[in-house]
């Protein structure tokens, strides 16, 4: 189950991300620790649906951190 959601709006550059508490799927959670962070280009803007086309990317890190660059490497078949 996800720890933290946002929905984004990606213009074809790099796009800036913050994740906070305030993120937090369940009030109260602290985002901390060893996770690991995903991302999704959806093309039908539809989060529950995923499609051959939607690119995805993930990177392991450990909260808190600065700096993480995650790259959407994997073309869904």
């Amino acid at each position: 189950m996800p720890l933290a959601a946002e929905k984004l709006t990606w213009d074809k550059n790099e796009l800036a991300f913050e994740l906070t508490d305030a993120n937090a799927m369940i009030a109260g959670t602290a985002l901390a620790g060893d996770v690991v962070i995903t991302a999704r280009y959806d093309h039908d803007g539809d989060v529950m649906s995923k499609q051959p086309g939607d690119v995805t990317g993930q990177l392991r890190v450990k909260i808190p951190a600065d700096g993480v660059k995650l790259y959407l490497d994997t073309i869904l078949p």
